[in-house]
């Protein structure tokens, strides 16, 4: 969908957890940056090394 709609920004709510692997979190963030609401079923962990590399490297 990223690669068809071309998003500026993905404004994500949070359930990050089983939806998608650190390494395609990696892939997207090549393409879009994210910007996310930590809630109770994230990879905070993961997450909290995430950076946005289109958003000089700022946390996700």
């Amino acid at each position: 969908m990223v690669y068809r709609t071309k998003p500026d920004l993905i404004l994500s709510a949070g359930d990050w957890d089983r939806g998608i692997s650190r390494e395609e979190f990696e892939e997207l963030l090549k393409e879009v940056p994210v910007l996310s609401i930590y809630g109770n079923h994230e990879n905070v962990e993961v997450l909290r090394q995430l950076r946005n590399p289109l958003l000089e490297n700022r946390l996700v």
